[in-house]
């Protein structure tokens, strides 16, 4: 890895030039990792050739950020290391950073959203209320380097394409200035995931014990945990609670009805943040079981992009010469084929039958229920609208993973 010493030792004396000043930092950084042009010569594979090998790693920073699959130190120095991070079917939360720098897609392909946080009320330094505002997306391509600012200036995610897709990152070890590295679950919360008290660390790790051994009285025992834990904290346990019974509802809202009670803050907060993780949870599990590149996307789309233009923008960026609802329809068949669970009992979230899948394109090529509606009379023949293709259409465009298609 001689080509990222010499880069890391370059950054290092030109940064220098400007007191080390964390705010001239990203410009600095992105300029010379694109003028570098690593990613012409390092792959994957030389990374974890070289890493395996070499008998002079530097110390390894960050190895437990959540961050990479895994996190490989390839340069350290006085005031900032650069690292590799793989990804192979892992994905980025929204996040903020509490460092700055730039990162560079070494391998693979990404989409990238940017995100805005309005708050609205303060829970504590560890926990914010407010709103998360969509700001737009980009595909980004093996080369394209992108600044990081530290703070809620830069607020973002990404979710990876290909298996694995690597990333360069040239950083701070931290900025003094913006300490906190707080994560966003839509549509209302900004919660610091990363300082946590060890017993709550241990709480969630009972919670998926309890789970994992199908123990008889794990509701009742978290149950307890959540009557007695702090707002900050019932959200961290119901959130682990979730994670591992995915379609256990009743448990789950019964949970979230104590926390609801103890912490009226909650109301008309905790419900739709949940239901949203729950969404997310279902398209990174399904994505387990996806290869195929161009469904990747499509997950991608459905789980960063908020409504139907921009991700028509995209397709159309993807398949230029087809009609994105044709891309559109043909992928989602796809997908009701792939099942969810190799080897559980969870069906596909996108298992839909040849009737359905028909109903579906009218609803995706029309502009309103109602005149979808209206034309599939036409089509077949029919009298009227019967309660049943009603209640089909709207189950369609309640769907919470088609949502966004839906969205106008």
């Amino acid at each position: 890895m001689q080509l990222v010493q010499e880069l890391g030792t370059r950054i290092e004396t030109r940064w220098a030039k400007h007191n080390f000043d964390e705010r001239a930092f990203p410009e600095i950084a992105a300029d010379m990792t694109q003028e570098a042009r690593l990613h012409e010569e390092i792959g994957a594979d030389q990374v974890i050739r070289w890493f395996s090998t070499t008998s002079s790693v530097p110390p390894q920073v960050g190895l437990d950020s959540g961050f990479g699959e895994p996190p490989l130190t390839l340069f350290a120095g006085r005031h900032m290391y650069i690292e590799a991070l793989f990804w192979v079917d892992g994905t980025t939360s929204i996040h903020q950073h509490s460092f700055s720098g730039a990162f560079q897609v070494l391998v693979g392909k990404s989409i990238h959203s940017r995100y805005r946080f309005h708050p609205r009320h303060r829970v504590s330094s560890r926990m914010l209320i407010g709103d998360i505002q969509f700001e737009r997306a980009e595909l980004l391509r093996r080369g394209d380097c992108r600044t990081i600012s530290s703070g809620p200036a830069f607020i973002h995610s990404l979710f990876h394409l290909d298996r694995p897709s690597v990333s360069l990152v040239v950083r701070t070890f931290n900025d003094p200035e913006t300490p906190l590295q707080y994560s966003y679950l839509r549509p209302f919360i900004a919660v610091d995931a990363v300082r946590k008290a060890p017993h709550l660390v241990q709480q969630q790790r009972i919670i998926r014990y309890l789970t994992r051994v199908e123990h008889p009285d794990r509701l009742e025992i978290c149950t307890e945990m959540v009557r007695r834990a702090d707002m900050v904290e019932s959200f961290h346990l119901l959130e682990a609670f979730l994670e591992e019974n995915l379609d256990d509802r009743d448990a789950l809202s019964h949970l979230a009805g104590l926390a609801e009670r103890a912490h009226p803050t909650f109301t008309s907060v905790l419900e739709p943040v949940l239901a949203e993780r729950r969404r997310e949870l279902d398209l990174f599990m399904h994505r387990q079981t996806v290869r195929a590149p161009d469904l990747r996307f499509f997950l991608a789309l459905l789980l960063n992009l908020p409504e139907r233009t921009s991700i028509e923008e995209m397709v159309r960026a993807h398949q230029p010469e087809r009609a994105p609802v044709d891309v559109i329809a043909e992928w989602i068949q796809r997908l009701s084929q792939v099942p969810a669970d190799g080897d559980g009992p969870r069906s596909s979230p996108f298992e839909l039958g040849p009737g359905e899948l028909t109903v579906l394109r009218y609803l995706l090529e029309a502009p309103s229920m109602e005149v979808a509606l209206a034309r599939l009379c036409d089509t077949y023949d029919t009298d009227g609208i019967d309660g049943d293709l009603r209640r089909l259409c709207d189950a369609l465009t309640g769907s919470p993973l088609l949502r966004p298609l839906f969205v106008h």
